[in-house]
């Protein structure tokens, strides 16, 4: 059972709803705030070498919002792979908001529409660089404009029964992944884990969770669907 408690319009580039409450299997609610995690001139970065010398992928993120849009444009460490627009809509970063299911196999999905990214920002990237330096990028998470019917980010118990272990937030509408080898397809989506420490001892510290992300890995635990999760008294 859930209780989502909707908070005021926020700021532009903000999501709605970043404060409410959860209730679990035995009707105990937890009240969550992920406004805590949200950065003013920062992006949440995650590397992961799990490629070793050949291959580096980095995620970058934020909760609640988009990428600050200074960082967007200023920042040289997010390359300008994830920025440039392609005439293509399916080559620039968009998800899929409109599809069928293809009658040959009655299981890949077909993309009909993509979002138009123009001058959007993504709430998350991830960057994959190879050892020839080459670099692709891909957009794990956006606000959707063009229509009502995707909703921009989902937010569940951690353990359905127990309300205060903490929250998974998951930031959806990433880029298309298209269909392959049995796999039907589905937009990217990057899973974000904020678990409530069991020791009480644990100090709030209100940036520990920056460190903490990077030194966090980010699992693929589905096709196009990754996962990463730290400990926080900001998840409490």
């Amino acid at each position: 059972l859930l209780s989502l408690i909707i908070s005021n319009v926020l700021a532009a580039n903000k999501y709605d709803g970043c404060k409410f409450e959860l209730t679990d299997s035995k009707g105990m609610t937890a009240e969550y705030n992920l406004e805590y995690f949200q950065l003013d001139y920062d992006v949440f970065t995650v590397v992961d070498s799990e490629g070793g010398q050949f291959r580096q992928f980095t995620y970058m993120f934020d909760i609640c919002r988009s990428i600050n849009s200074n960082l967007w444009s200023k920042n040289t460490s997010i390359p300008q792979e994830c920025k440039h627009p392609a005439k293509d809509p399916a080559d620039n970063y968009a998800p899929c908001i409109k599809s069928h299911v293809d009658e040959t196999d009655g299981v890949s999905i077909i993309c009909d529409q993509y979002e138009d990214t123009t001058g959007e920002i993504p709430s998350a990237i991830q960057i994959d660089k190879n050892f020839h330096n080459e670099t692709k990028c891909y957009w794990l998470g956006m606000e959707v404009a063009s229509t009502d019917n995707l909703e921009e980010y989902t937010m569940e118990l951690l353990d359905p029964d127990d309300a205060g272990k903490g929250v998974v937030f998951t930031i959806l509408n990433g880029q298309w992944c298209a269909p392959t080898y049995g796999f039907p397809g589905r937009n990217r989506e990057l899973r974000v884990k904020l678990e409530c420490p069991d020791d009480a001892r644990i100090e709030f510290e209100p940036d520990s969770h920056t460190t903490q992300f990077k030194n966090s890995v980010v699992e693929e635990v589905d096709t196009c669907i990754y996962e990463v999760s730290i400990v926080s008294p900001n998840a409490c």
